[in-house]
């Protein structure tokens, strides 16, 4: 894409933010980048037209669309790939195969440990597995609600209103 396109100078902004926050969650940036020119291109795309709008070596790109399709933010068919024309839909989707069994690890770990920590039965390790029993209850109370938004396949915002709401 050309440097003087308009829609890459009205879009480089945030691309380089989707980059930055894809970042924090200790993924590649330009798997931000990717994703978001993807979505905003609306339409199916090859990896040589998402290598042009990034403005990225193609074989870097190649590899940010094959983790996206492993991650299901983004689909193949053929040369071309694409993104859900609802954002919330992909999201909801990958919070279900990614973060909810991480969350339930986390929480079995910490029950795990808890228990651990109780049968030393010292006054420091009861206090600890307590407080180690209060974490997982938070993880779990957070696995519950993260599971029941996303049930449906999409972020239910009415039901995240009315959990808070409740809180």
């Amino acid at each position: 894409m050309a440097e003087n396109d308009p829609l890459k100078r009205a879009t480089r902004d945030l691309v380089a933010h989707s980059a930055e926050l894809v970042n924090a969650h200790r993924f590649d940036p330009l798997i931000g980048q990717v994703w978001t020119a993807l979505f905003l291109a609306g339409a199916s795309r090859t990896r040589a037209q998402v290598a042009d709008f990034v403005d990225q070596p193609a074989d870097e790109v190649a590899a940010a669309l094959a983790q996206l399709v492993e991650l299901g933010l983004a689909r193949a068919g053929g040369d071309r790939f694409e993104t859900e024309a609802d954002p919330l839909l992909a999201v909801a989707r990958f919070m279900r195969q990614h973060e909810l069994p991480l969350l339930a690890e986390t929480e079995e770990s910490l029950r795990y440990a808890g228990d651990e920590l109780t049968a030393v039965g010292t006054p420091d390790a009861k206090r600890a597995a307590e407080r180690l029993d209060a974490l997982a209850r938070q993880i779990g109370l957070l696995r519950g609600l993260l599971d029941r938004l996303t049930a449906a396949g999409a972020l239910d915002l009415a039901a995240l209103a009315r959990a808070l709401a409740r809180s």
